[in-house]
């Protein structure tokens, strides 16, 4: 079996793998098709195949009922189980499917058996979600050795540990489905992970469809106000054109698009300022999350040192430019965004689970010098600066991803991001959320609780383990239940405690133990929707039975 360890950038839209080399260069594995990224898009063609990538994408217009744009989405979604060719999904196995394509394209290359990595997965997922995209991942045979949060794993593959400043660090992914801002707190080598918060609605694809919105308008005008945009195969062509037109506008000043219905052929150019005032209200709200999850991690709005850029989403020139006009000199605009998160995930699989990897004392590579930039409309494909950057961020800009590690190796904490508790009555009688564990606790980490019985001659104890922040049951989510049975009944005030360990493997376990009796029951939580052992071996056995292309 092969030494190395992926790491696996488990994103929404699409999946990316690097492995850590021995020269001291994590580097991102293309997949067979020769693409860094492996898109997320599966078309079921028949019982035993499926196409994955951007031809499985071509076939949502012909054949939607077999095609599937959003698996990763729907993990942990217990409910969500399609079916298609007379079977039915879960997304664990959809996601599985993608997953096994990336093994093997990695095996090809490499020319081994890669078994082992390291997911990176937003750091919105809850436990469930989590607990599913490990499910996926052992059915496409790897071993998962720990999950890390995408902007941790983010800062790492940029090389934030390198700034030669302490503070805050923003870190801004602009995803297909997502926008996530990550605070995370640099210390010397130390990067941890200290508040992050999601918004659905100021995603890519809130700027797509923006640009959907302005398509349809143009073409109702030069087609004499029609408004027969709901047919089917007109809207397919609004959705590529707009789709297209993004593409096309993080590379050049304008994109022009073709929509040709019913006879009618209307060819529209939009160009960069008429899509900067569109989605100018989407920009506002973002840069206003940036501050509220600053003042979450308890800082000022200008106290950041940087703002990591990253996500597809930040090739867009109106993009870079709101964050630049907020952070100036400070903005880290890598020059592939898109890769951060799966080389920063590769040096953290070392690091975590490999200390003596060659490559963690080799000498880095000569790098290639950056030079600063001032125009905003710089294309893709060259780097971002402010002409006033400091030395040490454009180093942390051509740290790791371009190759190589400059002085003490980096340290990093990742940090639970959901309030852990427990539901129990309090000193009225009244049923309420004990928290244990708060959000942004940085792990490894172990809390124990004291309780007591609350009524006289209880023979058992049953803990309902909750998720999310709030004091009410209807606040939180119930995500797991322990039950202590045959004990001893004893009176009201007999105490119990409760042992809640989170790993870096992000698996919550929980022990309950009878203080006076020495009665303890450790397990791990079985999640609504999750897996056991013996489902994630059937599902494999029938994942390998699939043609995957």
């Amino acid at each position: 079996m092969d030494r190395t360890i992926l790491g696996i950038d488990l994103g929404i839209t699409s999946l990316t793998m690097a492995a850590f080399g021995d020269d001291g260069r994590p580097r991102v594995i293309p997949n067979a098709d020769g693409e860094d990224a492996t898109s997320a898009v599966l078309h079921l063609y028949d019982a035993d195949g499926v196409v994955i990538g951007s031809e499985a994408r071509k076939m949502a217009a012909i054949e939607p009922e077999n095609v599937v744009e959003d698996a990763p989405w729907r993990l942990g979604e217990a409910d969500w189980r399609p079916t298609m060719h007379e079977r039915t999904w879960t997304a664990q196995e959809l996601v599985a499917l993608v997953l096994r394509k990336m093994r093997e394209d990695a095996n090809e290359l490499r020319g081994g058996d890669v078994r082992k990595a390291v997911l990176a997965v937003p750091a919105w997922y809850d436990s469930a979600r989590r607990n599913a995209a490990v499910d996926a991942a052992r059915i496409a045979g790897f071993e998962v050795l720990s999950l890390v949060n995408q902007p941790l794993a983010a800062a790492l593959g940029v090389g934030a540990q390198q700034l030669e400043a302490d503070g805050p660090v923003v870190v801004f992914d602009l995803g297909g489905r997502d926008l996530e801002v990550t605070v995370l707190l640099k210390e010397r080598e130390m990067l941890t992970v200290r508040a992050s918060q999601v918004r659905y609605d100021l995603c890519v694809r809130a700027f797509e469809l923006r640009l959907r919105s302005l398509l349809v308008e143009r073409y109702r005008a030069e087609a004499g106000g029609s408004t027969e945009t709901e047919d089917e195969m007109l809207a397919q062509q609004v959705v590529d054109a707009a789709h297209n037109a993004l593409t096309a506008l993080a590379h050049r000043d304008g994109a022009t698009t073709r929509i040709a219905y019913g006879g009618v052929e209307v060819r529209t150019t939009i160009d960069r300022a008429t899509f900067g005032l569109r989605t100018a209200p989407l920009l506002a709200s973002a840069i206003t999350l940036i501050d509220q999850v600053l003042s979450e991690a308890g800082h000022r709005a200008d106290d950041a040192i940087a703002c990591i850029a990253v996500g597809r989403g930040t090739l867009l020139p109106n993009v870079q430019k709101a964050l630049r006009e907020r952070f100036g000199a400070r903005l880290m605009l890598p020059e592939h965004p898109d890769r951060c998160i799966a080389l920063g995930a590769s040096l953290l699989a070392v690091l975590r689970h490999d200390r003596k990897h060659p490559g963690l004392t080799a000498t880095p590579l000569e790098r290639t010098r950056i030079e600063p930039t001032l125009d905003d409309e710089t294309p893709y494909g060259e780097a971002v600066a402010d002409e006033s950057m400091s030395s040490s961020a454009m180093r942390a800009i051509i740290g790791l991803a371009d190759g190589g590690h400059e002085g003490p190796l980096p340290r990093a904490r990742d940090a639970i991001t959901q309030d852990l508790g427990l539901i129990a009555l309090d000193h009225d009688r009244r049923v309420r959320v004990i928290p244990l564990i708060p959000k942004g606790t940085p792990v490894p980490c172990e809390v124990k609780g004291r309780f007591t019985y609350a009524y006289h001659g209880m023979t058992a104890v049953r803990v309902e383990v909750t998720e999310g922040r709030g004091t009410r049951r209807e606040d939180v989510a119930v995500i797991g239940v322990v039950e202590l049975r045959g004990l001893p009944p004893r009176p009201v005030g007999t105490p119990i405690e409760i042992l809640y360990s989170y790993g870096v493997d992000q698996i919550l376990k929980v022990a309950v133990h009878d203080v006076q009796s020495g009665i303890r029951q450790d397990v791990e939580i079985a999640y609504r929707g999750g897996m056991s052992a013996s489902d994630v071996r059937q599902a494999a056995r029938m994942s390998d039975t699939m043609h995957v292309k």
